[in-house]
């Protein structure tokens, strides 16, 4: 099965670059830019992975989180923020996010983060 991540941003810039970046590493996505709309997409398509940002319009990514892990505890959400109080990123956590990226994001180090998730969930499939 192709690996689809479905990325959660406000910035428009920020979703088409890392769109292209997993295009390049041979992932296929979709992008929202904000938390309901990502919802409507996490209930209609199947994907591998999710990375979304925090501080959003509508529904923020902490709201998102809550709501796509009562949906599907298994799924694996990376977490972004240009905000990064603790309190928050434990939180995060707690909710069941699996890792946290600072913004500007780092495209190399977001990608490493994905590819290490993904092992990750394929060896919990085994």
């Amino acid at each position: 099965m192709e690996n689809r991540i479905l990325i959660v941003d406000d910035e428009e810039e920020i979703c088409s670059v890392l769109a292209r970046r997993f295009t390049k590493e041979g992932y296929s996505s979709i992008t929202a830019n904000n938390g309901r709309e990502a919802l409507n997409h996490f209930y209609k398509e199947n994907f591998s992975l999710i990375i979304s940002d925090i501080k959003m319009p509508e529904m923020n990514g902490m709201e998102f989180l809550k709501n796509v892990k009562s949906v599907n505890p298994n799924i694996m959400v990376i977490m972004m923020t240009a905000f990064p109080e603790v309190d928050r990123v434990v939180e995060a956590m707690r909710l069941g996010a699996c890792d946290f990226i600072l913004k500007p994001v780092d495209l190399d180090l977001v990608v490493s983060s994905v590819k290490k998730t993904l092992e990750k969930k394929s060896l919990e499939e085994i």
